[in-house]
């Protein structure tokens, strides 16, 4: 998506519970490292001149409710 003028990638993730950890926190740094690397491919290809940002939004099933939880700039590389 684009947000005036900064390209914003955005990684949605989902936990039907926190067994294994939440949402949020299953955006380990390698994740990052590959959607860092597939932005990377993406901007180079379409040649895009225009700062990136990586937001998360993070879905988890609580109490049979959902909660979104939407981290802007989530994390640099």
């Amino acid at each position: 998506m684009e947000d005036q003028g900064t390209i914003i990638f955005v990684e949605v993730r989902y936990r039907k519970n926190a067994n294994y950890g939440s949402a949020l926190e299953s955006v380990t740094y390698f994740k990052q490292l590959r959607i860092v690397a597939c932005a990377g491919h993406y901007l180079s290809y379409y040649d895009v001149d225009k700062p990136a940002r990586f937001d998360v939004i993070a879905i988890t099933h609580e109490r049979g409710e959902m909660r979104l939880q939407w981290v802007r700039d989530a994390f640099q590389v």
